[in-house]
């Protein structure tokens, strides 16, 4: 139960009506409504250059460097690692992303935003991800100042710095509040479509790699893991390797039942329909699961099933991990609340 106080402040009544016209100045109706906004934060309205002052200075007493004081500076960036893997649950190669981005680019973030956009946009999509992240671990840092991650929010907006990251780049970002939102779009989806989505996105593998495993599907190696069924794919194409994919043993039963699946026909409809669930194409379901999969499993884990590590690393973990992989597997869609 919310406790409540009543708050009074004594004005002289001879200069109530000038309080009344300057409330109205202001956009208020009354003094109850102005305090509401001050406590949201919403007024006075502070500039960026205010705020990274005023958080200068809220840092200042925590910094024994001899340089004028910068509020980013301060960070302890073991801590900051420890916290993305402990508390926030990343993987430790995320994490130390997130860790080195930052130490890389903050000052350059605060002190001349403008440039980040000579960026690439992979790179500039990672810089505004790790500040977002910073802005989190700002307010655990702090025990709940939310100033630098407004500040971290309010540059973005001001100096436009997400404009022109395509979906392939907005991706990269990695937030729990994104991938949250377009996973339950997806999940939302029924039927056939639904269940060709969930294909997609349950196993990371590019479209021509699912009809492969589709075609392949009486031959193919799998293991057993508790309600997973690993498949050996073993399929290189130029550059595009597929080595294994994890999946829920019901979807793979299910596919290989299917009278027919083709790229044509199944994923150029599914494609349509995640554009119009979750604005999301369909191929970039690789990506969303690659970084759902980063959650729980180190980088090296996670580019093995997207076919981007070594070979020597794949074989070791075809070899030796595949249980340990199939656990972190399910462990990183339930951080998502998806169950099959």
């Amino acid at each position: 139960m919310k406790t409540w106080k009543t708050v009074n402040a004594k004005v002289q009544e001879q200069d109530l009506s000038i309080l009344n016209n300057r409330l109205k100045v202001y956009g208020f109706d009354t003094l109850g409504d102005l305090v509401k906004d001050f406590m949201a934060g919403k007024f006075p309205q502070v500039t960026d250059d205010k705020q990274i002052e005023i958080l200068n200075k809220q840092a200042s007493g925590q910094l024994t460097i001899t340089e004028s004081p910068t509020f980013y500076k301060s960070m302890d960036y073991q801590d900051m690692n420890r916290y993305y893997i402990q508390l926030r649950k990343y993987s430790p190669g995320y994490a130390r992303q997130l860790v080195s981005y930052f130490r890389n680019y903050a000052d350059l973030f605060f002190r001349e935003p403008e440039k980040i956009h000579e960026l690439t946009p992979r790179k500039r999509a990672w810089v505004l991800g790790s500040m977002r992240a910073f802005g989190i671990y700002y307010e655990y840092y702090t025990k709940g100042n939310r100033d630098a991650g407004d500040l971290v929010n309010n540059l973005i907006r001001r100096y436009q710095l997400n404009r022109g990251l395509d979906m392939h780049h907005k991706i990269y970002l990695v937030e729990d509040n994104f991938l949250s939102e377009k996973i339950k779009l997806l999940m939302a989806v029924q039927g056939d479509l639904g269940f060709i989505i969930r294909l997609g996105m349950f196993t990371g593998l590019r479209e021509e790699e699912l009809v492969y495993a589709y075609d392949n599907r009486a031959t193919l190696q799998t293991k057993q893991k508790d309600s997973l069924t690993v498949i050996i794919l073993n399929r290189f194409q130029a550059k595009k390797n597929a080595y294994f994919t994890v999946l829920p043993t019901a979807i793979w039963d299910k596919f290989k039942s299917l009278p027919s699946f083709s790229y044509e026909v199944d994923i150029s409809s599914a494609h349509k329909m995640t554009k119009q669930a979750a604005g999301v194409p369909y191929k970039y379901l690789r990506k969303m699961h690659w970084n759902v999969m980063s959650r729980t499993m180190s980088e090296t884990e996670a580019d093995i099933l997207a076919g981007r590590a070594k070979s020597v690393s794949a074989k070791h973990y075809a070899l030796y991990e595949l249980d340990s992989l199939a656990d972190k597997y399910a462990q990183a869609w339930k951080k998502f609340d998806v169950d099959w």
